[in-house]
């Protein structure tokens, strides 16, 4: 991800195995790695990239936003946990993922996180 945090801009990477298989990870990830069809979900690509274009747009508008992070903090899988943040020229950021702020920053520790790579450490 990549941010503009005084334009108020963001570019966001969100990446969803749709179709994979099983051994179509690498061996090292088969144990943690999962699609939607490996759930039994059959998602035609164009369609889940609609509904996810039209959900991020609801949630950006003023009125949904309290309810979105509210949501997000809810289904968090790192808020309560060890976490390490990278991020390119910085320093690694190691600590227990705190909150996610009202502006969207995830608080690991002291630090205010508004890009990086975020992986558990669970």
């Amino acid at each position: 991800a990549t941010t503009d945090a005084e334009g108020g801009s963001l570019v966001l990477g969100i990446g969803v195995n749709v179709h994979q298989r099983l051994d179509d990870f690498p061996a090292e990830l088969r144990a943690s790695a999962t699609s939607l069809a490996l759930v039994g979900h059959t998602v035609d690509r164009l369609s889940l990239f609609v509904d996810l274009t039209r959900e991020l747009d609801r949630v950006a508008l003023p009125a949904e936003r309290s309810a979105a992070l509210a949501e997000w903090r809810t289904r968090s899988t790192v808020l309560g946990h060890e976490v390490e943040v990278t991020r390119e020229g910085r320093p690694v950021v190691r600590g227990v993922a705190r909150d996610i702020a009202d502006d969207g920053a995830l608080l690991v520790g002291s630090e205010r996180v508004i890009v990086g790579d975020v992986r558990s450490l669970r």
